[in-house]
């Protein structure tokens, strides 16, 4: 009579702890397909993305051989709201691995930048980082 009571109280117990810890279940981040386009005059990639607190859709240039896999021209960006340079003291410029275009020791909240190379520009060129809100549709 004690074998089905401990069964029982098993089985409880195992059905509690499977349904509590599926709420603490963290899922991987997945990959996902973006349609590019290839310009073909000047044999270059380009891929659609809307950007900016005014959602306007913006071509992002894609160098697969350069340090700067998507670069926008600065005077093309949208002017929104939401963006925002990132400062030389920033954990994402730090991440960047910045050059001396960032001064050390300073209270100068001075832009991060950084100087690279890319497979259609010579010589490198000095880009400017910021940050803007993504939004990821697909534009036909």
């Amino acid at each position: 009579m004690a074998h089905p009571v401990i069964f029982s109280l098993l089985s409880l117990i195992l059905l509690h702890h499977a349904s509590t810890s599926q709420s603490y279940y963290k899922p991987k981040a997945q990959a996902f397909l973006y349609p590019i386009y290839k310009d073909k005059t000047p044999n270059l990639y380009f891929l659609s993305l809307t950007i900016g607190s005014n959602l306007r859709s913006q071509k992002f240039l894609i160098d697969l051989n350069g340090a700067a896999p998507l670069l926008l021209n600065c005077a093309a960006a949208p002017k929104s709201t939401s963006y925002n340079s990132l400062k030389c003291d920033s954990t994402r410029c730090k991440f960047t691995n910045p050059n001396s275009s960032c001064p050390k020791n300073t209270t100068n909240k001075a832009m991060c930048r950084k100087y690279f190379s890319t497979s259609f520009t010579d010589p490198p060129v000095n880009a400017r980082f910021i940050q803007d809100n993504r939004w990821l549709t697909i534009h036909t």
